[in-house]
């Protein structure tokens, strides 16, 4: 059902929610009707229709509204664990994952696989000359440098303060220090 109103909307969802309320409504009338052995009159039909009509749209417009709130933040969440706010890189915990699988595919298809760790030396000395301001743009530039010298397949990732890793399927030792010399050239 949650994902029935993510597909179809807040409208949508009430509407049909109501329209199910009154059908349910009239059922229950008849049946209670039946078993009483009374007759259907326009009063008992009126009521069971004009009921939920009035009470199940602000009811479910509210529940809908509280359980697409609910699934913003469960998304917003998610992204937080798993992107770095700063950077836009995998956060820590979604790199080991991902890295994980990465080594278990490579391990099991015999590949090769290369880490590569990055540090950003003295950058202690960058927060206290320029504050955290600054730091955070040298951060960000820093990300932006690594990821456009890399390729889809690579996985890089903050794993601290100013510490990045990135794993690079299928290359050896050789082509895996070119790629990470050429970031550091670029960084100059």
């Amino acid at each position: 059902m949650h994902e029935s109103i993510i597909k179809y909307g807040r409208l949508i969802t009430t509407v049909v929610a109501t329209i199910i309320s009154i059908i349910a409504s009239i059922l229950i009338t008849l049946i209670i009707v039946n078993v009483a052995g009374e007759e259907i009159n326009l009063i008992n039909m009126v009521g069971s229709t004009i009921a939920p009509a009035v009470i199940a749209p602000p009811i479910v417009w509210y529940i809908v509204g509280l359980l697409l709130k609910v699934h913003q933040l469960e998304k917003t969440q998610r992204e937080l664990a798993t992107y770095d706010e700063l950077t836009g890189l995998m956060a820590r915990r979604a790199f080991m994952a991902n890295g994980n699988n990465l080594h278990n595919l490579i391990t099991r298809n015999n590949s090769s696989l290369s880490l590569g760790y990055l540090d950003i030396d003295n950058f202690k000395q960058i927060n206290d000359r320029y504050g955290h301001e600054g730091g955070d743009e040298v951060l960000k530039s820093f990300a932006v440098c690594i990821n456009t010298n890399l390729r889809k397949s690579d996985l890089v990732g903050r794993i601290g303060g100013e510490e990045f890793a990135i794993l690079m399927p299928n290359i050896g030792l050789k082509d895996a220090l070119d790629v990470l010399n050429k970031i550091r050239l670029n960084l100059k």
